[in-house]
């Protein structure tokens, strides 16, 4: 019987301003690897909003995944991966896809486990309903609406009133 390996764990951290501290976030993810004898590598955005496109660290990270060195990638909280709710879907959805399991540790999400598989499962889910009932533009009526200058369609209702008899 082959002996499993450890983990190889991606620890991601991303601060907005050089004024705050990323040791906070490192500590507890830090302990987290520790505690399950995985091997870590750190990424850390020091400086970097999440709204930006270009974050070096985590674009070297997403390069890692494509290249199968990590398992798993770890981060304190969600809305230090993602800029958006749409980009951190994507984003999850795609290093799934590369085997790479996803753990928040504020969020309790842990998808080395089957709980926290079924967690992403049902993310993906809302990710592809969002997706589905999205309108494309390029339906004959969007078409039509853009040549007419027209945006969403405008329903009025008459109300018919009535008195009431003394």
């Amino acid at each position: 019987m082959a002996i499993p390996r450890p983990h190889r764990a991606a620890i991601y951290v991303r601060v907005s301003t050089h004024d705050q501290e990323v040791e906070n976030q490192l500590e507890e993810l830090r302990r987290f690897v520790e505690a399950r004898g995985w091997e870590a590598r750190e990424y850390v955005d020091e400086g970097v909003s999440g709204a930006l496109d270009q974050r070096p660290a985590l674009d070297e990270l997403i390069q890692d995944a494509k290249r199968r060195r990590f398992d798993v990638l770890v981060c304190w909280r969600l809305d230090r991966l993602g800029r958006s709710l749409k980009h951190l879907i994507t984003l999850l959805d795609d290093l799934q896809a590369l085997g790479v399991a996803f753990v928040s540790l504020a969020e309790g999400i842990d998808a080395t486990t089957p709980a926290g598989k079924l967690q992403m499962h049902i993310l993906g889910a809302i990710s592809e309903f969002e997706r589905a009932r999205a309108p494309s533009g390029s339906g004959p009526g969007w078409r039509g609406s853009d040549v007419r200058g027209a945006g969403w369609a405008v329903l009025r209702f008459r109300s018919r009133r009535t008195r009431s008899n003394p």
